[in-house]
């Protein structure tokens, strides 16, 4: 038989009574004495979360949008340009980062161009379409085939 003092001793609790965990010493398994910290310390941590490629996916798509509208207006290839150096820069898809950058640049460079040659003519054309200076078919016809170089057999 147990006596009273023996701490393997299993007796019934009361219900005034509480049960109080027992400080064990450092080192052996038990209960410690440290207070409830809210973490389990079973030794493995979270993976870390995966890293986005939203930006440098973002500049691949309107790369290739900006060169299959041939860089219309610019603004998505100056956005997609942005976003591609600022996903390379991150480490983030860097190699659909540098794609969607040179693909940017690619329809920035054709948007450039259409303008500086194809704005002369635009001026031209609507001045060709100003009805107080041309005001019937002919004479308009006649203005855009001059503008161009056009020449109309005799």
């Amino acid at each position: 038989m147990t006596t009273p003092e023996d701490p393997n001793q299993t007796r019934p609790i009361g219900r005034d009574e509480v049960k109080q965990p027992v400080a064990s010493a450092p080192g052996q398994y038990g209960l410690s004495a440290a207070p409830y910290s809210g973490y389990s310390g079973s030794g493995y941590s979270t993976p870390p979360a995966p890293q986005s490629k939203g930006m440098a996916i973002t500049s691949l798509v309107l790369g290739i949008v900006g060169l299959f509208t041939l860089g219309i207006a610019g603004i998505g290839s100056v956005i997609g340009l942005i976003l591609g150096i600022v996903a390379a820069a991150k480490g983030r898809g860097r190699g659909m980062a540098v794609v969607g950058i040179v693909l940017n640049l690619l329809a920035l460079i054709i948007t450039v161009l259409l303008v500086v040659l194809v704005a002369p003519y635009f001026s031209g054309i609507l001045e060709c379409a100003d009805p107080v200076r041309y005001p019937d078919d002919a004479s308009t016809n006649a203005c855009i085939n001059e503008l161009f170089g056009i020449t109309t057999p005799a």
